[in-house]
């Protein structure tokens, strides 16, 4: 009989603590679901905290009442991430959020990829590449990713270009598939008289796949003057 009346009190608190959540009386919810001791039940008070801009509230109910109880509840991390994401941590925020990604990626995702991205806002370049190449592994269409990607390649390639790095700047621009930056490429050998190294770009790297490329059409036809072969 004693089971069954504290099951039907449990029952009773419950359904009180949902209505005072509907009606966004949170202290009633939080108070009536600490006596339950429902992490689930705390966790949807955090949230209406977090849907309210109140992160130093939700920060704290997640980590003390949750978390440090409860480390793997994997709705309390993400919630957790997205408030130290708010926050503006996404070290932090990634702390939380990797391992709710291995439990749940779906849900994790979104989130996840922002902490990335707030996170290679903090990095010197080389890290950052790293970081978007990790997104782009996670998303491979995000869009912002690819985007800041490749304007790290971009800046690279034209730093090898500028300081002689050929074989650098060659491979740079393959990668970006930039036709343009390409024929730059054969244009320095060809001004440092590596007429063979020229036309062999040329002909595998942009006429193989754009044999209607005016620029490095006429370009090939300066190399090849060059080395006295008019064919």
């Amino acid at each position: 009989g004693q089971v069954k009346a504290s099951q039907e009190r449990q029952l009773i608190l419950r359904d009180h603590a949902e209505a005072a959540l509907k009606n966004d009386d949170l202290a009633t919810a939080l108070n009536l679901y600490r006596t339950i001791d429902d992490p689930d039940g705390l966790n949807r008070v955090a949230e209406k905290l977090y849907n309210k801009g109140e992160m130093e509230e939700a920060a704290q109910l997640l980590r003390q009442e949750i978390l440090d109880v409860s480390p793997n509840h994997v709705r309390a991390q993400l919630l957790m991430g997205k408030v130290l994401l708010r926050q503006g941590n996404p070290t932090a925020a990634l702390q939380e959020l990797e391992p709710a990604y291995e439990v749940d990626p779906v849900s994790a995702q979104p989130a996840l990829i922002k902490a990335l991205l707030g996170l290679a806002e903090t990095q010197s370049q080389e890290d950052r590449l790293q970081t978007y190449e990790r997104i782009l592994g996670i998303a491979p269409d995000e869009s912002t990713a690819l985007e800041k990607k490749r304007t790290i390649l971009q800046n690279q390639a034209e730093t090898a270009l500028k300081i002689d790095d050929f074989g650098t700047a060659r491979n740079l621009y393959k990668e970006l598939d930039d036709l343009k930056g390409l024929v730059d490429v054969a244009e320095h050998l060809y001004n440092v008289g590596d007429g063979h190294e020229a036309e062999q770009l040329l002909r595998s790297d942009v006429l193989h796949s754009r044999p209607d490329h005016v620029r490095a059409r006429l370009l090939l036809g300066k190399v090849l003057l060059q080395q006295n072969d008019p064919a």
